[in-house]
């Protein structure tokens, strides 16, 4: 019964907004930017559609392109539609940017009462790398991240030759130091995992990890397992008032990681005292209805909170992403 709470929590948790009319990525040879959605079948006949969600690419031909490739990963049940003013904000700032959609069905949560003290790290190991071993959820290989990934970036350099998305990949494996893994909840989760499993050039997590043991009261073990990404080079978001999971069970779980300095942003400018672990108590642009506004306000859409049309977050954005010199 439990689970089941805590699932239908998280439809009306993680719900995006409706999509809009997709487009489809166009095979153009002389075309500079990109912004298509792409279904993830089109890419690998090995892989599923899930929940009706598509890739999300984008690369915008500024001037002095960074050769950096942002890897987004949303929260439980969400679309990557709903993260696109944060997607495209990284774009602008001549990033190359990879929204995925991936198997996102079942939330961490559900590890929260089991007595296997591995659960989360089998469940976060399935579903990036397709590794079977978790009671929680059926991710092969075809559908794990990495392989998304890897099928997602064949595909653009098909469709997009002049996007130099080939960067990312070296005799056909993902070049990970040269690409920032983040996400939202479930996704910040993932991103956390990946930068331990792999050496990449950031990790960036929005309102997350939530990897926590109610059965032995405290941080899933591999948080603290030693990783391949220093923890200088990882960043967490968080908001103080967050409803899906509590500021104080994310603070332990990122202490668990390495990641003890903390600092306010509200009233702040960036560097943010150097701080890799920053929160906000800002109210949300939405603050009724269905959702967990606070928890989606770091870096969702319909809660993002705007001043002038403007995400008032986007200097800490920015300092994440390593550009706190740069203007907004």
């Amino acid at each position: 019964m439990k689970n089941l709470q805590v699932f239908l929590i998280a439809i009306i948790l993680f719900s995006c907004r409706e999509d809009d009319q997709i487009p489809e990525a166009v095979d153009d040879p002389v075309r500079d930017n990109l912004a298509a959605f792409i279904d993830p079948t089109e890419t690998d006949p090995g892989i599923d559609l899930i929940n009706d969600n598509l890739h999300y690419a984008l690369f915008n031909a500024v001037e002095n392109g960074r050769g950096e490739l942002l890897l987004f990963l949303g929260g439980t049940l969400s679309r990557t539609s709903g993260t696109s003013i944060f997607s495209e904000f990284v774009a602008s700032k001549g990033f190359h940017v990879i929204n995925l959609a991936y198997p996102n069905l079942t939330p961490v949560r559900d590890c929260a009462d089991q007595t296997d003290q591995d659960c989360a790290l089998k469940y976060r190991r399935e579903v990036f790398q397709g590794i079977e071993g978790s009671e929680l959820v059926s991710v092969n290989t075809n559908n794990s991240i990495e392989n998304r990934i890897e099928k997602l970036l064949l595909h653009l350099i098909q469709v997009d030759p002049q996007g130099g998305w080939e960067q990312y990949l070296t005799d056909g494996e993902i070049s990970w130091n040269k690409i920032l893994v983040s996400g939202h909840s479930q996704g910040a989760g993932h991103a956390a995992f990946i930068a331990n499993q792999r050496s990449v050039k950031r990790a960036l997590m929005f309102a997350g990890p939530n990897d926590w043991s109610d059965f032995y009261q405290k941080p899933a073990n591999w948080l603290a397992a030693p990783g391949q990404t220093s923890s200088s080079n990882q960043y967490a978001f968080l908001h103080l008032r967050d409803e899906a999971t509590s500021f104080d069970i994310q603070i332990q779980c990122l202490l668990n990681m390495g990641l003890s300095d903390t600092s306010d942003v509200d009233g702040s400018s960036p560097p943010f005292e150097n701080k890799n672990v920053l929160f906000t108590d800002e109210a949300p642009e939405i603050s009724v209805g269905f959702g967990a506004p606070f928890h989606g306000s770091v870096v969702n859409d319909r809660f993002t909170p705007l001043q002038g049309g403007q995400p008032i977050h986007a200097s800490v954005w920015l300092y994440m992403l390593g550009l706190e010199d740069e203007p907004i």
